[in-house]
């Protein structure tokens, strides 16, 4: 697993491409964090400093609740802070729009985490 986690980290662009929350991430968190959307609403991510892992999953699969969810999790550990969160504009209370492009409301995430022994 490790030598996947370090080619993720190495190259983030070549897990999901461009304007994605896993490149944001990678990048946001200088490679310390790699995550990756699987199947069906499901986002992986390892964090190599903590050594921790997890997955989260979104019932119905939407990816902006799943991007923000993420998002969360790292904010709540500690490992990104709002203006680096700042710059992962997808997964950062996104703003919901109709089809025809009007507002319409905002996604807002409420977690909070706690250790347990």
């Amino acid at each position: 697993m490790s030598e996947i986690f370090a080619a993720m980290a190495a190259h983030p662009e070549m897990v999901s491409g461009s304007g994605r929350c896993d490149l944001a991430i990678a990048r946001a968190t200088s490679g310390d964090c790699v995550g990756k959307v699987v199947v069906d609403g499901t986002y992986v991510i390892g964090v190599k400093s903590l050594g921790l892992g997890g997955a989260i999953k979104i019932a119905d699969g939407n990816l902006s609740a799943l991007y923000a969810s993420a998002v969360a999790v790292l904010r709540e550990i500690g490992l990104v802070d709002d203006g680096s969160v700042s710059a992962l504009t997808r997964g950062n209370n996104p703003t919901l729009r109709n089809l025809g492009g009007m507002e319409v409301g905002q996604l807002k995430t409420m977690l909070h985490l706690s250790r347990t022994s």
